[in-house]
This record gives C-alpha cells, sequence and structure tokens, in this order.
C-alpha cells in the first residue's frame, strides 16, 4: 500500500469516526429531549401521589392500613 493510499485510507476511517460520534450525539439528545416530555405526563403531584386520580374520596380503611 503506497502512502498516499495509506493517508486516504486514514482520511477517510477519521471521517466515518466524526460520522458515528455526529450520529450518536444527535441520538442521545434526541432520548433525552424525549424522555422529559414523555415524564411531563406521568409526573404525579404530591395530592396525586397520596390520592390517585380518583382524589380524596377513594381513600378506604384498607388503603390507610396498608401504610403502617
Amino acid at each position: 500500500m503506497s502512502r498516499s493510499d495509506r493517508g486516504a485510507y486514514r482520511r477517510h476511517r477519521r471521517w466515518m469516526l466524526a460520522v458515528d460520534i455526529a450520529v450518536g450525539a444527535g441520538l442521545v439528545a434526541a432520548m433525552i429531549a424525549l424522555a422529559h416530555i414523555a415524564r411531563a405526563d406521568t409526573d404525579l403531584g404530591p395530592f396525586e401521589d397520596l390520592f390517585g386520580s380518583t382524589g380524596i374520596n377513594a381513600w378506604t380503611l384498607g388503603a390507610d392500613s396498608s401504610l403502617r
């Protein structure tokens, strides 16, 4: 393999590495953005954590005893 062939091969490998890094960084950024959006829909406030989505009327003695 001549010097010019090795140089071209190295340039090609360096370019492919740069493309791989750019694609990987883009995927990570997209996953972080989507995870933040998905979490916003499922993140319950303290009231919903305690009483659920039906509210305070759904509280029962069985639920109370399971907390002890």
